[in-house]
């Protein structure tokens, strides 16, 4: 009888086992994770979607530091009370204060690029060449200093937001 609750049982567990593994390498569990929000603008008006990605440059806010990393390996990110964007700058250590989460230099080389839908990507390309628009990714950063794109928002919502109200108006 112990065997077949077993049986009914460990299905059961590897697939709550999978499912926090699954929640872990996505970035969003535990207090391990650092949320931010980061400006961004289209690289190339004329082909700002190369197949299902849209591809972006994030506006930093060096604040007063430089945006020359020279030999500095992390880029620190704080939080501003002045804005919904960090103030970020180079380090060369984890260990710089004030800091909330450090970004290695590769990943931040690596943020560039937000997978969409191809049924999407002819709307936001559209809504990409509206001025006075407010672009944003949302991006995790690990303990391990990854930092990697979570969602999309235009003028404060999400992207799946802007595109149906972008639909009704083209109607």
């Amino acid at each position: 009888m112990k065997r077949i609750h077993l049986s009914v049982a460990w299905p059961m567990i590897v697939l709550a086992g999978s499912l926090v593994f699954a929640q872990f390498r996505s970035g969003n569990a535990g207090p391990d994770v650092s949320h931010f929000r980061l400006k961004i603008r289209g690289y190339d008006p004329k082909d700002l979607l190369r197949g299902r990605y849209l591809l972006f440059a994030v506006e930093w806010n060096f604040g007063s530091s430089s945006p020359d990393a020279g030999n500095d390996k992390y880029l620190c990110l704080k939080k501003d009370p002045s804005s919904s964007h960090p103030i970020v700058e180079w380090t060369s250590d984890r260990q710089q204060p004030g800091c909330e989460a450090f970004a290695s230099r590769d990943s931040v080389r690596q943020l560039n690029r937000y997978y969409l839908p191809e049924t999407a990507a002819p709307t936001v390309e559209k809504i990409f060449g509206q001025p006075d628009r407010l672009f944003e990714i949302e991006v995790n950063v690990t303990k391990d200093s990854q930092i990697t794109p979570k969602s999309l928002l235009i003028d404060g919502v999400s992207w799946e937001t802007a595109v149906e109200n972008q639909r009704t108006l083209d109607e």
